[in-house]
């Protein structure tokens, strides 16, 4: 389902309740249901999971890997390199 569907099919005071979990506004959510902005990937995914799965992040951003993203297309994920301590001469 698309997000503008889901707010339109969306119970009084849902789009409020939405936005307030999404840490946005109900105009921002709005604005990217109409097509005018663009989620990005982390609101994106925080939309997919306020919505239970109705709304998909592929969905809102087909131009994003999520299956790189999310650790499941095969592809590995870098890992994270260790941080080394740097040591001041003294002076």
């Amino acid at each position: 389902m698309d997000l503008r569907s889901y707010l339109d099919s969306a119970q009084r005071g849902e789009r409020k309740r939405l936005a307030a979990v999404l840490r946005t506004s109900p105009a921002y959510l709005s604005q990217i249901a109409a097509g005018f902005r663009a989620a990005g990937a982390e609101l994106a995914a925080r939309i997919e999971a306020g919505t239970e799965g109705a709304v998909r992040a592929e969905e809102l951003r087909p131009d994003i890997d999520w299956a790189a993203l999310r650790g499941s297309g095969g592809a590995t994920p870098a890992k994270p390199r260790a941080k080394r301590a740097h040591s001041r001469a003294a002076v």
